[in-house]
């Protein structure tokens, strides 16, 4: 958690023409040690996905941890993906396809789709 925390500020210093809501309330202990690489590795490629591709002006991190459930999510008011729901146009990038495996490696789900506009 301290990690992703610290990742997301380096980051945000970095690309200062983005505003960041970094909403990381998980701690360290929260954080099984089994999920820690998998959990900082997404966290890098889902914003690097945002600065790449999104041309987004805001972006939303959230790092929660719930009783059954440790919450990872990105989202911004970027561009959004082409048929982001389909199967096929998820498949069509490794990092895409690499945050889908990492999630079900490690017993998680990775959800991919456009948010409220």
């Amino acid at each position: 958690a301290s990690a992703v925390h610290g990742f997301c500020r380096e980051f945000a210093d970095v690309y200062r023409d983005i505003e960041f809501d970094l909403q990381l309330t998980a701690t360290d202990e929260q954080v099984p040690d089994r999920l820690a690489t998998a959990l900082f590795r997404s966290a890098q490629e889902m914003l690097n996905n945002v600065v790449k591709h999104a041309q987004a002006a805001h972006v939303r991190v959230l790092l929660r941890r719930e009783p059954l459930l440790l919450l990872l999510e990105v989202a911004d008011d970027g561009v959004g993906i082409l048929d982001a729901g389909r199967v096929e146009s998820q498949a069509r990038g490794h990092g895409l396809r690499n945050l889908r495996e990492r999630a079900e490696l490690t017993g998680g789900a990775f959800e991919l789709g456009p948010g409220p506009r």
